[in-house]
């Protein structure tokens, strides 16, 4: 963007073409750099990001408001998560108790 206000041409053609999932396949094949645990972290966390809409999206076409609204997706399928485990630990609880 600044190149551009700059007058200085860049072509966006390959941001326009390329999604956020081809980008993230690409750096996946090509090998990720780093501790292996590191590296696997990684894997997951490109994962995790290929299976939701946002990777769909072209390169170009991603706002800051797509990765705040992806963020906190994240963060609500956490908590949920959370949730869950915890009634599931009192209903197993609770099932011990009645025994």
């Amino acid at each position: 963007k600044s190149s551009l206000m700059g007058g200085t041409f860049v072509s966006t053609r390959e941001a326009e073409a390329m999604t956020l999932g081809d980008a993230l396949r690409a750096l996946k094949a090509k090998g990720l750099k780093g501790k292996a645990s590191n590296a696997a972290k990684d894997i997951n966390r490109i994962d995790q990001i290929l299976a939701d809409e946002i990777s769909k999206r072209s390169l170009a076409s991603l706002q800051t408001t797509d990765i705040a609204r992806y963020k906190d997706k994240l963060i609500y399928d956490f908590w949920l998560r959370q949730g869950d485990r915890r009634i599931a630990s009192l209903q197993q609880q609770m099932d011990v108790e009645s025994d």
